[in-house]
């Protein structure tokens, strides 16, 4: 039988990434308010990034008629740590991990894409 209180103190690290920034931060802002009652959390912005690419119009005939595009990528993350287990998913029927995930999954909007980590006791 697998020890309940193994998440006691455990940190967790959620990386959420998506094309549109506004997803990702109301995404954001949501998952706050609801893991501001079990316990504390820290937000941090990362670094965006951005791929240029240029496509040729008429490979055959006009070298120089070319169309640039780029696709730009917006990244939070939150590094979480439950404060109790009186807080925290009760009844635990499942594993702690597998019981956030489903926490953070199903607020998720189209187009957000989350990525837990479980970064040991603290």
């Amino acid at each position: 039988m697998k020890n309940t209180n193994s998440w006691k103190n455990t940190k967790y690290l959620i990386k959420a990434q998506s094309y549109d920034k506004d997803r990702v931060d109301g995404y954001v802002n949501s998952i706050q308010q609801i893991l501001e009652t079990y316990g504390n959390f820290n937000n941090n912005i990362l670094p965006g990034k951005k791929e240029k690419f240029t496509v040729l119009r008429s490979p055959h005939v006009n070298k120089q008629s070319r169309e640039q595009f780029e696709i730009r990528s917006v990244s939070r993350s939150i590094s979480f740590k439950a404060r109790s287990k009186t807080n925290l998913w009760l009844p635990v029927t499942k594993c702690p991990d597998s019981e956030l995930r489903e926490l953070l999954e199903s607020t998720l909007p189209p187009g957000v894409e989350i990525t837990l980590t479980r970064c040991g006791h603290k």
